[in-house]
């Protein structure tokens, strides 16, 4: 008899087929562009979060609303990308800020100066460049908290073209334990 796979296996099972898409279509010919001398259009953007051990996948876009997702597991999975068909990604990048708890005590969340990760193409106008740039990035939550009793990360992923055109997902908070 088949065996049942849970909706964890089945999450990571998804989670899994879309990195593997994401990754194989990047270096692809149809996956570049070159940087024309004008862009009018914004970029789209996206990020997804899964979590060891769980079957939580959360997925936002620019369209969508904020979300906030309760982490069960010590480290949690982004998948940050940005698309921009007509004039290429010059950057992508992951942005958070974190406050801290303990009984009595709330530090943050400070100012953000950089984003925590990121990808950026050096190409020039004429310049072959990617349509598509996308990133894995494993968050430590644990490490995070340290001797703090919990924690809340705000986090986002910001696309930027060649132009000026910035997109931006929306906050996804995520409070640990």
């Amino acid at each position: 008899m088949p065996k049942k796979l849970s909706y964890s296996s089945i999450a990571r099972i998804v989670f899994i087929i879309i990195l593997a898409t994401i990754i194989s279509g990047c270096d692809s010919p149809e996956n570049y562009v070159v940087v024309p001398t004008n862009d009018v259009t914004p970029p789209t953007v996206g990020m997804s979060i899964s979590q060891e051990n769980n079957n939580t996948l959360i997925s936002v876009n620019e369209t969508s609303q904020p979300v906030t997702m309760h982490a069960v597991s010590n480290v949690v999975t982004f998948i940050s990308g940005a698309s921009d068909n007509d004039g290429g990604i010059k950057e992508v990048s992951l942005w958070a800020t974190v406050t801290y708890y303990k009984p009595g005590q709330i530090v943050g969340p400070g100012l953000v100066g950089a984003p925590i990760k990121n990808d950026v193409s050096n190409a020039s106008v004429g310049e072959s460049t990617l349509k598509n740039r996308f990133f894995l990035y494993n968050y430590d939550l644990k490490q995070e908290r340290g001797s703090w009793s919990s924690i809340k990360v705000d986090a986002w992923t910001e696309g930027k073209n060649f132009y000026g055109g910035i997109t931006r997902t929306p906050v996804v908070s995520i409070y640990y334990p």
